[in-house]
Order: C-alpha cells, then sequence, then structure tokens
C-alpha cells in the first residue's frame, strides 16, 4: 500500500504542490479545471438590504490564530464553555456567556489541529504529529503520543477511545486514559492531496471519518474494525489535480441521516446505519456542510452558496454573489444560514429564499475556521486570532 513517507523526489514535489494548493488552487478553479493564464477574481460585495445584523456580545484575542499555516483550528463548546487553541500554542478555555477567560495555558507547541473535548479532556493536535491531551479544570498537561505524521483535524473522544486522523491518510484509536495507541487504520491516499484533513464524527461507538481518496469509512471506536465505506466521489480525469476528491469537511448527522460532501465530487445524504446513499448531487466543497429548515447548506470551492432539499436533493436555491471568496465552512443561526469570507465578512443569508440580508466584518484577516452555533448565538474565530461571540438583531 502506498505511503506519503516513502514517496520518492517527484512524490514529495507533489505533496509540497498540495500544501499549496489551499492557497492557489481554490481561487483558480473553473468547475474542475485549472485556468493557467486566467486567475478568477473574487466578486466584489454589493451593497445589500441590511435586514438583519450581528450584535457583538464578547470578543477575545487567542495567540495568533491560525497563523503562517493554512490550518483551520475550530472552538469548541461544551457545557457554557469554549475552548480554542491558536497555531503558536496557546490554549484556553473561556466563559461562553461572558467571554471571560477561565484558564490560559503557552503549551510551546505548533498547533495544528483542534481543538476537542470529552469526559475531562481537551485535545489538540501538532505540526510534529503528536496528539497532546489537557486537563479541562485547569489546562495542565495529561498525555501526549506521538503518530505518523502532522495532524490537521480535530481528534474526537466517545468517553473511552480518541479518534485522530493524520495527514498520512492513517486513522487512530488512542486510549482516553493515557494515550496509549489502540488500534490504526490505513487507507491508501493519492498522490496530490488538498491541505487538511476531516475530524472524525462519534456516533454511539462508530467513529466516521472523510479520506482523502473520496470515501466515508465507519470504523468501530473500540477496535477500529471496518463497519462500512461508501464512495462519495470518483476521480476523474488525466491531471493529478483533476482527480483530486478530498473530503475535508466532517460529516454531519442529523437522526439516521449523514451528509457529506467532496472535493470535485458530490453531496451525499447516507443512511448512518449501513452507509448506503439516499441520493447524490454533483458538488464541490472543501468544507463541511450544514443543516436547517430541510436543507442541507455547501459552501461551494467557487463560492457559491447552495441549499439543497434533505429529502430528495433537489436545488432550492444557489446564492452567486459571493463567487471564489473562499468561503468558511457554514452554521445555521435562527432563520439564517452564516458564512464567512478571505476578508473577514460574516454574511447572513435566509434559509429560506437564499437572500442575502446582512453582513458584519470580524476583522481582515479573513476567517477559514468553521463558524459556530451555539445557545442562538454565533461563534467566530478570524485568522489573526481574533474570536467573537455575536447574537442575531432583527
Amino acid at each position: 500500500m502506498m505511503k506519503r513517507s516513502k514517496l520518492g523526489r517527484g512524490g514529495r514535489l507533489a505533496r509540497l504542490t498540495g500544501l499549496l494548493l489551499s492557497l492557489t488552487l481554490l481561487a483558480a478553479c473553473s468547475g474542475n479545471k485549472i485556468k493557467d493564464e486566467e486567475l478568477t477574481e473574487p466578486a466584489k460585495l454589493e451593497k445589500i438590504d441590511q435586514k438583519v445584523t450581528l450584535k457583538r456580545n464578547w470578543a477575545s484575542k487567542i495567540g495568533d490564530g491560525q497563523g503562517k499555516a493554512y490550518v483551520k483550528l475550530e472552538p469548541f463548546y461544551y457545557l457554557g464553555s469554549i475552548y480554542v487553541a491558536s497555531n503558536d500554542g496557546v490554549l484556553e478555555k473561556l466563559d461562553a456567556q461572558t467571554g471571560d477567560r477561565v484558564w490560559r495555558r503557552k503549551t510551546r507547541l505548533v498547533i495544528s489541529g483542534g481543538v476537542g473535548m470529552d469526559d475531562g479532556q481537551v485535545f489538540v493536535g501538532t505540526i510534529a504529529g503528536e496528539v497532546v491531551a489537557f486537563s479541562e479544570a485547569d489546562g495542565s498537561e495529561l498525555w501526549r503520543t506521538r503518530l505518523s505524521s502532522e495532524i490537521l483535524s480535530a481528534p474526537r473522544s466517545d468517553g473511552d477511545t480518541v479518534v485522530v486522523h493524520s495527514y498520512d491518510g492513517k486513522v487512530f484509536g488512542l486510549s482516553h486514559a493515557n494515550g496509549e495507541k489502540l488500534w490504526e487504520y490505513e487507507s491508501q491516499d493519492p498522490r496530490l492531496t488538498l491541505r487538511g484533513s476531516s475530524s472524525p464524527l462519534m456516533i454511539e461507538g462508530v467513529a466516521v471519518i472523510g479520506l482523502a481518496n473520496g470515501k466515508l469509512v465507519a470504523l468501530d471506536a473500540e477496535t477500529g474494525l471496518l463497519r462500512w465505506e461508501q464512495r462519495v466521489a470518483i476521480a476523474q480525469g488525466r491531471s493529478e489535480i483533476d482527480r483530486i476528491v478530498d473530503i475535508e469537511g466532517t460529516p454531519a448527522q442529523d437522526g439516521s441521516l449523514l451528509f457529506a460532501v467532496s472535493y470535485q465530487g458530490r453531496v451525499v445524504v447516507l443512511d448512518a446505519g449501513s452507509g448506503r446513499i439516499l441520493w447524490r448531487k454533483e458538488a464541490s466543497s472543501y468544507t463541511s456542510v450544514a443543516l436547517g429548515y430541510g436543507n442541507v447548506y455547501v459552501a461551494e470551492a467557487d463560492g457559491k452558496l447552495s441549499a439543497y432539499k434533505i429529502n430528495d436533493g433537489s436545488l432550492q436555491w444557489q446564492l452567486e454573489d459571493l463567487s471564489w471568496r473562499k468561503l468558511s465552512a457554514p452554521a445555521t443561526i435562527g432563520a439564517y444560514v452564516a458564512v464567512a469570507d478571505f476578508d473577514g465578512y460574516i454574511h447572513l443569508v435566509s434559509q429560506l429564499s437564499g437572500e442575502l440580508v446582512g453582513r458584519q466584518r470580524i476583522d481582515s484577516s479573513g476567517v477559514r475556521a468553521p463558524l459556530r452555533e451555539f445557545n442562538s448565538r454565533l461563534l467566530a474565530y478570524s485568522n489573526g486570532g481574533r474570536l467573537v461571540s455575536y447574537s442575531l438583531q432583527e
């Protein structure tokens, strides 16, 4: 089975190109092709009828945020607290209501994956391939385990096993108690991929992970045994760039249904128990989807925001006003779906009509991390490290 660590010079160059793809490819693609001489310009923001605004509840500065590396560190909300990390190693616990700092730890790590939290422990991954667990109570380090490659996604846990997806395509199960390696699953990844990895989705003892080869796999969290696998996208085209079909976003769940989308592939709805695909539509995205009002929302790679009906996959509406603005993963809040862009603007779109009805700028550094909704509040984390809690104001 091919491993990236064993690639020759050509493979290493391909991987280096993969690191740059996330910075250049997504702005230069047209459908599934790259125009060598013509870069697509991001859409200019036109004046809108501001029907709803975002009222800032509080703001906090978290280290250097996403840093200079192309990472997407996600804040994690749990029982009234927010856990957030920066690329330069700052890890914080904040009161979700007030934004007050509960504790702050300078870890001296280069954090590239996180944050995960479960059963009294907070987890991050590093550029050096380490998974590190900290106490939820005071931020003290509990254990660390080195894996095979850098960690670009958030570790997830069910209280017994911490499941980690590393950038070389492997999935590991670690003991929640001490970080001991319990099992390892290895996928056959393509030579060229986007710069990112899907975080596991934990469902009743099963970890569902999107892979760089366009497949979703469901692994037993205790043993690592394969429960089912399903191909979301099929690589097509002659060049390796044309054949990129990564699933970078974390799958979403609604009852017995799973939702996932791949780059240059499809958005799909599956049965969570069997992995059987219920419907599929052509789409291309490098983020997670959002759910609401009977729709699944996809921030497409070309900047379109699309709403597909959950029941049958029919396209309800599609917003093109944000084309090529490198959209973040969307989040639903109230009657709206929110999405952020490379220039730091958060856009509010009606879930019913797809009309752009609100806009607020967090800062000029842009937003790559997924937006999060909790208790009717929207949480945004900018590339420069500005963490802001907003409420809707009609």
